[in-house]
């Protein structure tokens, strides 16, 4: 399982600055086709909140779901 941040500045505090960029195209290219959208981004554009956290080390991440 991946845990997959398509804007690491936004949405990623901690750990590793990265993302798995293979798998941000394929779901990039997904959304595309199909007209999905990042709708809590879209309300919250300026937003730091996340849905995931690791305390030691201290990392937390929403990781991107289409609906």
């Amino acid at each position: 399982m991946v845990n997959l941040v398509l804007d690491i500045d936004m949405d990623k505090k901690g750990g590793l600055a990265k993302s798995h960029s293979k798998s941000q195209k394929i779901v990039n290219d997904l959304a595309a086709q199909l007209d999905l959208i990042d709708a809590w981004r879209i309300i919250n554009p300026d937003s730091r909140k996340y849905t995931w956290r690791w305390r030691r080390p201290e990392i937390s991440c929403r990781p991107d779901i289409y609906p």
